[in-house]
């Protein structure tokens, strides 16, 4: 039953908010997939299901500043901001330089490498983040501390040397 509630039914299911914070609560009382019970309830929370952006991100980042976790439940509040500037793309393109974004990608991922170590397919995302926020310091030193580069993410090889030379450019401008 709460597997199903879980996987997305609540949502349809039109029972309301406390019908999923009881089905949050169980999971997290018998110590259930916490990952799983905290994406679901985040998808319930945002704003096209039955919650808002504020409701999505408060929860984000009460997960990310919990010492109860020390894996990818503290990203939680990237996870947000990438799907709701997929969800404002049309009405907010700008959605990643808006000035709530980077504080909360920066907090998340700096406690997610403290506490989670230095995961290098992350740290890509973190660079790309950084980029999309147009944080010019912060993308130089996490391009610096990339060993192991996707350079997929970045466009290829070519791309990647390109970007990283402009990265560094844009930094010293930022000083």
């Amino acid at each position: 039953r709460l597997n199903g509630v879980l996987q997305g039914r609540p949502r349809g299911q039109g029972q309301g908010r406390e019908r999923m914070e009881m089905w949050y609560k169980r999971a997290l009382a018998f110590r259930l997939d916490h990952p799983e019970a905290i994406r679901q309830k985040q998808r319930y929370l945002q704003p096209y299901w039955y919650g808002s952006e504020e409701e999505s991100l408060a929860f984000a980042r009460e997960i990310a500043k919990a010492d109860l976790y020390y894996g990818q439940e503290l990203l939680q509040p990237y996870f947000v901001h990438r799907d709701l500037a997929q969800f404002f793309r049309n009405s907010r393109p700008g959605y990643w330089t808006e000035p709530q974004v980077w504080p909360d990608l920066e907090a998340c991922f700096e406690r997610f490498f403290d506490r989670a170590g230095d995961d290098q397919a992350w740290r890509n995302t973190y660079a790309l983040c950084a980029w999309r926020c147009r944080q010019w310091k912060a993308l130089d030193t996490q391009l610096a501390k990339l060993t192991d580069v996707k350079y997929d993410y970045f466009g290829g090889k070519e791309a990647y040397e390109q970007f990283k030379q402009k990265a560094h450019e844009l930094a010293k401008q930022a000083k």
